[in-house]
């Protein structure tokens, strides 16, 4: 009695389900494609680098759409942007190098002793690898969450970076090194992350590679001019002046070159807040796309459970209507099964006769079969037809 009471109203409930549930997915992903490709046709432009009426982006000037900045590295070195971050690249590189390659100078400078800056080195590496993470964290979720552009935080950097290289210029015993090795490793980390990210916003990403390679052409030029021209000469000044054999020994073996040092940054600084002030409706706009984007997923991800969750009520709602598929998962077999007539059937003769053809492993628990031995061949069964996912197959299998 329960195998005819299945087999009458079953076959036809859920063939239409199945259609159902197979339209409303097409649906969604209709919708999905056509805001895609709106929204597509309204940033081509910007992916390709061009302007929706045809004009070449203006290189004298990066106060544009952000989805429209594309600029060369010819056309970047012709903006007031790029020449500022050079600048700030040969300060900040400069000055940092000079701290960390003449450590061991610095250190006996101090009145320590040689071999002693092993741990300044250390704890210039750690604040090395913090900045680093720190401002590629942090930067990135204020200009998601507030909208706040990179170039502040680069202001904040340098304006730290100044301060500490006029301490070491104020050093006057090492131990002063302790403080002063992480500081300025935690501001070179942070310049080396800020600064290629500021030029990826202001001059686009078609052409990073290549201008992110023209600015890194300041780091040779800090890393010689200041730790070797500037602060060798002092130093040999200073040992002159001393009359020290090897090693000079005194304040004023790396005072002056941080002192002149500490002024070039603090004009770094100030070219930071002018890059801040010149680039502030580039960031506006960023912001505003990332905003747009982010409000985007969140309505795809209602859509979508909105569709999921309306197959999983329509699913409950179709088993307690139906007293035959009630009875039909009480016994723990597979609903979706392929039926005669329908995709997914077995070509057999009494399939194409349009008479019910039930799993085998259905009609084995009817006879003879036990639960456990009819619930893996109409898994099985079903799973041929390409109803059952294999993981659903295994799951069955298993209980």
């Amino acid at each position: 009695a329960s195998l005819n009471l299945i087999s009458g109203g079953l076959q036809e409930q859920l063939l239409q389900e199945h259609k159902q549930q197979q339209q409303q997915q097409q649906q969604w992903g209709g919708r999905k494609g056509e805001a895609g490709s709106s929204k597509g046709q309204q940033g081509t432009s910007g992916v390709l680098g061009r302007r929706p009426s045809g004009d070449s982006p203006s290189p004298s000037s990066v106060e544009c759409h952000h989805r429209f900045t594309n600029l060369s590295l010819s056309q970047a070195t012709r903006t007031v942007q790029f020449w500022l971050l050079f600048y700030i690249f040969v300060a900040g590189v400069g000055s940092c190098l000079t701290f960390l390659n003449n450590l061991g100078q610095l250190t006996v400078a101090l009145g320590g002793a040689a071999g002693s800056h092993v741990a300044f080195v250390s704890t210039y590496a750690v604040g090395n690898a913090a900045g680093r993470i720190l401002m590629g964290q942090v930067p990135e979720n204020y200009l998601h969450t507030h909208g706040t552009p990179r170039t502040k935080w680069l202001v904040a950097v340098m304006a730290c970076l100044t301060a500490a290289v006029l301490s070491a210029a104020a050093a006057t015993r090492p131990g002063h090194l302790y403080a002063l090795a992480p500081a300025l490793g935690l501001c070179y980390g942070g310049m080396f992350t800020l600064i290629p990210a500021v030029a990826a916003d202001v001059f686009g990403l078609r052409h990073f590679a290549a201008n992110y390679a023209g600015l890194q052409t300041a780091c040779a030029i800090g890393s010689y001019v200041f730790p070797t021209q500037i602060a060798g000469w002092f130093y040999e000044k200073a040992a002159m002046h001393h009359e020290d054999e090897g090693m000079c020994i005194g304040r004023d073996c790396f005072g002056p070159t941080f002192v002149i040092e500490g002024f070039v940054c603090l004009v770094a600084a100030i070219c930071a807040g002018v890059v801040f002030g010149t680039t502030g409706g580039v960031y506006q706009q960023l912001a505003q796309h990332l905003h747009e984007v982010q409000e985007e997923e969140e309505q795809d991800m209602i859509e979508q459970w909105q569709v999921e969750h309306h197959n999983k009520l329509s699913t409950a709602g179709r088993t307690q209507s139906d007293p035959g598929l009630a009875s039909y998962r009480q016994f723990g077999l597979p609903t979706h099964i392929g039926r005669p007539g329908s995709a997914g059937s077995h070509n057999t003769p009494a399939g194409r006769q349009g008479q019910p053809q039930w799993p085998l492993g259905l009609q084995s628990f009817g006879s003879q079969g036990s639960r456990r031995q009819g619930l893996a061949a109409a898994t099985a069964e079903s799973a041929e037809l390409g109803v059952i996912e294999p993981v659903q197959l295994q799951r069955k299998q298993t209980m």
